[in-house]
């Protein structure tokens, strides 16, 4: 019956439900009579402690089918129960376990010996240690509340009753319980531990990307990559085939790390590898000098800042320079790239290896923390009273809304204006590219001749400082004519055989699918028409789009404003005519997405175009 009942007096009744439906006395099992009987006290055993209506037990015996006899069936099904679980008290003293209570009867019994109020019992607890970051004890709980189900399929309760809405809530109870779990023992290092109940849970939902996610995870770091791999395609083209969509960031992000054969923690990984050189010292940003200095300044001045702008804006590049000026004053600096972290549960883990200490000021830097937004404004509010020298700098693509915070945007480098030579070196968009491509192909120089090339490379990437690197990448194998003719299809070509910088992001999809994975289905949809509009646009453009297809759903208006906050969407012009622009590649994007959802359009359509 599992440890957590140790101590219970000998003669004591134990219940279980979760498995076959039984009872105990002392060591030995009563026999509890035919299928309809143990029906009702696997339903008084589920709801112990809570009195059960008359009408309730007739449709969990019978359904809606109930017999006209079916009051005296259950009061002949009590007294039963009564004499198998009371044999020895007088026929009309057996109420001490099975209870009327005038509309209906309530097993009564202590919580420890009723599986399941044991097991809400030991789950409540794991949620209050959880709380408090105590995630070893928390773990601990829920194995020994996950243990309690010896049949997590409730085959016999199932067989029994005819009232789902009883197994629908149980279940759920499971479900919950077990996606903490693996996610703790995933940030414990327990994964060969987390296994086979992160396999139970993909069986139940294979749609489900978190859970599919875990199930990667624990596969790669329990040794069986190989497996992990095969599943990762399996997973892809279940979700390709049921709901027509790519596997979401999370997955992503788990193929990535399977792809690059580390076992060690995605995390750690990231962050020790980012943006930096074969020294390990931040790559030289460019163009950013206006930028660091006002993140400086913020530092100096706020507890909670957040770095945001669109993708590829540069936003992690400057943080690692603004935590590499405050390394090398003799502040400390705890870093954590989030970009594969799963969960709150996984972000605290990383914060604990940190080991971070109350007595000295320290700026904790949560990069890439755009799908964790929320858990980020609650280790705020918990920290910072706690915690008065800690200080907290965010990279996202969108702010986390907490009072206090304050919010640097990037925006996207100059692009050059006109094809000159002498007017494209100018502007800081070019200027990147150019002494990018002559890391990458060496001779590489502004010139009369390929300045028009140079400025439209600028001009279809926007400017992204991000992208402009990856597209110069591209020229250690190939001509700018090349290059440029890439641009047709960014999303699917721009990805070169080799980067300037390994453990940066690898490709323009790459880059924006992370915020992609952000959006919610409505915003999606908005995103997904917005290719039907001109790059630039005011509201009165959004008539083109009609209503999004909810019911009391948000307005557009108020959708365009999300988009601006998520950075997918650039807001040129306030006030009452407020005007919108889209990037290049988000609206290419939005193509795909818009001829995903609604057929194959012709881009070459006016409609589609983006320049």
């Amino acid at each position: 019956m599992g440890r957590v009942w140790a101590g219970v007096a000998e003669a004591a009744l134990k219940f279980q439900v979760l498995g076959p439906v039984r009872v105990w006395r002392g060591g030995d099992q009563v026999p509890l009579g035919p299928a309809k009987q143990r029906a009702v006290l696997a339903l008084l055993a589920m709801r112990a402690g809570d009195g059960v209506l008359m009408s309730e037990l007739q449709e969990g015996v019978w359904g809606v089918a109930a017999p006209g006899r079916a009051n005296h069936l259950i009061h002949t099904y009590i007294a039963r129960l009564r004499q198998i679980l009371q044999p020895e008290a007088p026929r009309r003293r057996r109420t001490g376990v099975i209870a009327s209570t005038g509309s209906g009867y309530m097993l009564c019994v202590e919580p420890h010996v009723s599986d399941v109020a044991v097991f809400r019992s030991l789950a409540r607890r794991a949620t209050q240690c959880d709380q408090i970051h105590e995630s070893g004890t928390a773990f601990s709980l829920l194995r020994d509340a996950l243990n309690l189900w010896v049949d997590p399929a409730l085959g016999e309760v199932e067989a029994l009753l005819r009232r789902p809405s009883e197994l629908v809530e149980l279940r759920s109870e499971w479900v919950a319980a077990a996606q903490r779990y693996v996610s703790l023992g995933l940030g414990l290092h327990h994964a060969e531990e987390v296994l086979p109940t992160a396999e139970r849970l993909v069986l139940l939902d294979p749609l489900d990307e978190r859970d599919q996610a875990h199930y990667l995870t624990a596969l790669h770091r329990a040794g069986r990559r190989t497996a992990a791999l095969r599943h990762y395609g399996e997973v892809r083209d279940l979700l390709r085939q049921e709901l027509g969509v790519e596997p979401g960031k999370a997955l992503q992000s788990v193929n990535r790390h399977l792809l690059s054969g580390s076992r060690g923690h995605p995390g750690a990984a990231a962050a020790r590898s980012g943006h930096t050189d074969d020294t390990g010292q931040p790559v030289s940003m460019l163009h950013r000098g206006n930028e660091l200095r006002a993140l400086s300044a913020l530092l100096d001045s706020q507890r909670l800042t957040t770095v945001t702008g669109p993708p590829g804006t540069g936003k992690s590049m400057l943080i690692r320079h603004a935590v590499a000026r405050i390394e090398t004053a003799g502040a400390r600096a705890a870093v954590v790239d989030a970009a594969d972290l799963l969960d709150r549960h996984e972000l605290m883990t990383r914060l604990t290896e940190e080991r971070l200490s109350r007595d000295r000021q320290t700026l904790v830097v949560l990069d890439n923390v755009e799908h964790l937004t929320d858990a980020c404004a609650l280790l705020a509010v918990q920290m910072f009273p706690q915690w008065p020298r800690l200080s907290l700098l965010i990279g996202s693509r969108e702010p986390v809304r907490l009072p206090g915070e304050a919010v640097l945007r990037l925006a996207p480098l100059g692009i050059p204006t006109m094809a000159a030579s002498s007017l494209v070196s100018l502007a800081p968009a070019a200027d990147l590219f150019v002494r990018r491509a002559a890391e990458a192909q060496p001779g590489f120089r502004l010139s009369r001749a390929n300045a028009p090339y140079v400025r439209e490379v600028c001009a279809r990437l926007d400017g992204l400082p991000l992208a402009l690197e990856l597209a110069a990448a591209c020229l250690a194998d190939e001509s700018l004519p090349a290059l440029v003719r890439r641009l047709d299809r960014p999303l699917a070509d721009l990805a070169p055989a080799r980067l300037l910088y390994p453990g940066r992001c690898w490709s323009v999809r790459g880059m924006l699918d992370r915020s992609l994975a952000t959006l919610n289905p409505v915003e999606r949809w908005l995103i997904a028409r917005l290719a039907c509009l001109p790059p630039e646009f005011g509201k009165q453009a959004m008539a083109r789009i009609g209503d999004p297809p909810v019911r009391r759903g948000p307005e557009v208006a108020d959708l365009l404003d999300r988009l601006v906050e998520k950075s997918l969407l650039l807001a040129v012009q306030a006030g009452t005519n407020p005007q919108y622009r889209q990037l290049t590649v988000v609206r290419k994007l939005a193509a795909e997405l818009c001829a995903a959802e609604d057929g194959s359009p012709d881009l070459g359509d006016p409609r589609f175009s983006i320049m």
